[in-house]
């Protein structure tokens, strides 16, 4: 996790962009972070782009509260 990106969550994963290996890491990193499975996290959009847009199986507060350190008040400095 890096933190805001302008309107965006900045994720980096080490898995290349091939056969949807980055995407399931990615939803591998946000499950550990939101104490959801992977499998409660798809892809919904952008599937092959650096943005993407995600479904998350839990409510919104819980999200929230998890990211918060990488997107409340007191986050790190934007990068």
């Amino acid at each position: 996790m890096v933190g805001l990106h302008g309107d965006e969550l900045k994720v980096r994963v080490t898995s290349p962009p091939l056969d949807g290996r980055a995407n399931s890491e990615l939803c591998e990193v946000l499950a550990a972070v939101l104490g959801v499975r992977a499998r409660d996290i798809r892809v919904d959009g952008g599937h092959s782009s650096r943005s993407k847009s995600l479904v998350v199986a839990a409510t919104t507060a819980s999200v929230s509260a998890a990211l918060a350190p990488w997107i409340g008040p007191d986050a790190a400095p934007r990068r």
